[in-house]
Parts: structure tokens; C-alpha cells; sequence
């Protein structure tokens, strides 16, 4: 484990893992294990989908979704030490699609 957790260092953060290894989805899906559980059984979220770090949330109150962001934001912070992407988060309808996973 050391030696593929040493073996990449990203030249902005000089942290990470190297992307693509099976490591990253196995280590994501470890330590966001918790974070999962957050969310399905505090909020009781039916539709959740999380793939790595990416997750969705379908909710047809967007009120409702618009008051989870700050909930979730703060448990990554408190508990796993992660930030959602600012760029990256997107309160959107159905009929215009997602663009998830890339």
C-alpha cells in the first residue's frame, strides 16, 4: 500500500493517488463509506449515486436540495476533511441531463 500511495505526488497539492490505479476507486469507496451512510440514513435519500468521489442526488424539491448542500458540505469538512468543487456542484432539472463521471 505504501509504495502506490508514494509512487504519485500531484506538482500543485503534492498529495494524491495516481488516477486510473484500482487503489483510487477501492481507497474512495472505503473512505467515503461513511459519508454514504451520512447520507442514506440521516436524510433518508432514495436516489443517491456515488462513483468514487462523484455523487448525484435526485430530489424533485429543489428547495429541499438547495438546503442539503450546506448539510453535506459540512459533514466532508468535520468528519473526512473534503471540500465539494464549487465548480463542480449543479442543482439541475431532469430534461437537461448531467454530465456525470466525466
Amino acid at each position: 500500500m505504501e509504495n502506490i500511495i508514494e509512487s504519485f505526488r500531484d506538482k500543485v497539492t503534492d498529495n494524491g493517488l495516481p488516477l486510473g490505479n484500482l487503489t483510487s476507486q477501492l481507497f474512495s469507496n472505503i473512505y467515503l463509506n461513511e459519508f454514504d451512510h451520512f447520507v442514506k440514513q440521516k436524510f433518508k435519500i432514495k436516489y443517491y449515486i456515488r462513483y468514487a468521489d462523484d455523487f448525484v442526488i435526485f430530489n424533485s424539491d429543489r428547495d429541499y436540495l438547495v438546503k442539503l448542500i450546506p448539510l453535506l458540505s459540512n459533514f466532508l469538512i468535520q468528519k473526512l476533511k473534503l471540500t465539494l468543487h464549487p465548480q463542480k456542484l449543479f442543482i439541475k432539472t431532469l430534461v437537461s441531463g448531467i454530465d456525470f463521471l466525466g
